[in-house]
């Protein structure tokens, strides 16, 4: 009566196979009943939480009491990889305390996400199970402490040992902010066995943390998070994201667990040789991230042909950095024929894709809220004649922090001397890290005759890696212009530039 996935195996069931067969004889007919009737409340309990679940885009947790032994369970859908909510890891108090001291520390893009390459405003705080030694977390440290202490123990014990003693392995926040990073986009945690996730600041409803059922982004729907401090925790094989919508500025604190030392990986093969698909993509990406381009194949082959639309987007990116463009195409091609938006846009940026097919793939992406798909479609829209769509989808795109969209829609704004609101946009864009953004408010500068201002901006865009930008500087060094002179600085900022000459 009981169909498990195989992420249940850990938990070592009996089945009626493993009874002696003369011992299964003995089912009588008061047995089968008896049987019957568990099967049918069973059915009945499943058929009333769907009722009730349907018709909402929020998603509904299980309440794990903080007195009752914290059993694991499968709360989604059957057949689906399971989220609990632990309530009340940080008081209302510790909460409003942390996010004070997070609003007064300098928050600024961290390195490339494992997920989509693109940096993160965020602080680690826990890193290979210690805390960071940075007197300027010291505060922080005292306040979250003792809480995550607290979910260290509840999660363990959620967990029940099924896949050995977990620890806590890194921690951070992440600051979703207007005008910066205002998403995560699906995937699974292929490094974690067990990811925890709350807001310090107060959760707004119908945003942030998603669990994503299939590749269209209609299968989504939003963990409703009661309060601040209240945490939601899922395994690593449950595809999840986040979305910030409207004008809400989260502050999430994330935990990911990893197995103890020497424990990593093999849980995870067993499952894949077994066939799981979500283990079979993990072995997969982990291959795939350590330079193993044989192994990444094999796995995401396998996962891919199980119909994992992850696996096969992969899969053509795999084959797309090795120069073969035809399995790369075809692979594309199946995972964006499902409705996954990474797999439309990369597909529509072929160039075998046909113009049209291409226009289509990112109007489609567009609409699923993808914010490159959404830049893209904004200048097939602008090129078209449509002013007005084009700048209605860079807006879009820019308010979810793709920097180039910030950076288009500030140079049509100044094409309109709407000159303030596109400073604003080149900012945001800087403060991502993009040096366009920080090379065109020192022109503006400079223009303006604010030669101290061009000067910090042109640093800047220099640090971010602009050539241009370090020879202005170099300039700007030399003569003494927005400061004092600095000739041998400026010797070593043409020399990083590659060139020995005045502009």
């Amino acid at each position: 009566f009981f169909k498990h996935t195989p992420a249940q195996r850990f938990r070592s069931l009996p089945s009626m196979a493993s009874f002696p067969r003369h011992g299964r004889r003995l089912l009588g007919s008061a047995a089968v009943a008896c049987l019957l009737g568990i099967a049918w409340s069973f059915f009945a309990y499943i058929a009333s939480s769907f009722v009730s679940h349907c018709g909402s885009r929020a998603l509904g947790l299980r309440r794990a009491s903080t007195d009752a032994p914290l059993v694991a369970r499968h709360v989604l859908k059957q057949q689906t990889p399971e989220m609990e909510l632990f309530e009340g890891v940080l008081s209302q108090s510790e909460a409003d305390r942390a996010l004070e001291v997070l609003r007064g520390l300098e928050i600024v893009p961290g390195s490339l996400d494992s997920v989509d390459k693109h940096a993160s405003f965020q602080l680690e705080l826990v890193s290979n199970g210690s805390w960071v030694p940075n007197p300027e977390l010291a505060q922080l440290r005292a306040i979250l402490e003792r809480p995550l202490e607290g979910l260290v123990e509840r999660v363990r014990a959620w967990d029940g040992g099924r896949t050995g003693e977990l620890r806590p392995a890194y921690v951070i926040v992440r600051r979703y902010a207007l005008g910066e990073r205002r998403e995560h986009p699906v995937h699974f945690d292929f490094h974690s066995l067990v990811t925890a996730v709350s807001s310090i600041s107060r959760p707004q409803p119908h945003s942030g943390l998603f669990v994503q059922r299939g590749a269209p982004v209609a299968s989504r729907e939003y963990v409703e998070l009661k309060a601040a401090g209240d945490f939601a925790v899922h395994r690593w094989d449950l595809a999840h994201g986040v979305d910030i919508i409207g004008d809400e500025e989260r502050f999430s604190l994330i935990v990911w667990f990893y197995p103890m030392e020497g424990q990593q990986g093999h849980w995870c093969e067993t499952l894949a040789q077994e066939g799981y698909g979500q283990a079979q993509y993990r072995l997969g990406m982990v291959c795939s991230s350590a330079g193993d381009d044989v192994g990444a194949e094999h796995w995401l082959r396998r996962a891919a042909e199980q119909d994992q639309w992850f696996a096969k987007h992969q899969l053509g990116k795999l084959y797309l950095r090795r120069g073969d463009l035809v399995a790369a195409e075809t692979w594309l091609r199946a995972a964006a024929s499902q409705g996954y938006s990474e797999a439309q846009v990369d597909l529509a940026d072929l160039a075998s894709t046909p113009r049209s097919e291409a226009t289509e793939l990112y109007a489609a992406a567009a609409a699923q809220g993808h914010r490159k798909g959404q830049w893209r479609a904004a200048h097939t829209r602008l090129e078209s004649g449509d002013r007005a769509g084009g700048l209605e989808l860079l807006q879009a795109s820019a308010e979810k922090g793709w920097a180039v969209a910030q950076l288009d829609l500030a140079h049509l704004l100044r094409q309109s001397s709407a000159l303030g609101e596109a400073d604003e946009w080149c900012a945001r864009a800087a403060a991502q890290g993009h040096p366009d953004g920080a090379e065109q408010l020192a022109l503006g500068a400079s223009m303006s005759g604010d030669d101290v201002a061009a000067r910090s901006w042109w640093e800047k865009a220099a640090r971010l890696g602009s050539t241009s930008a370090m020879r202005s500087l170099a300039n700007c060094l030399e003569r003494g212009v927005g400061g004092p002179a600095d000739p041998e600085m400026s010797a070593q900022w043409r020399q990083r530039a590659g060139t020995d000459f005045l502009d």
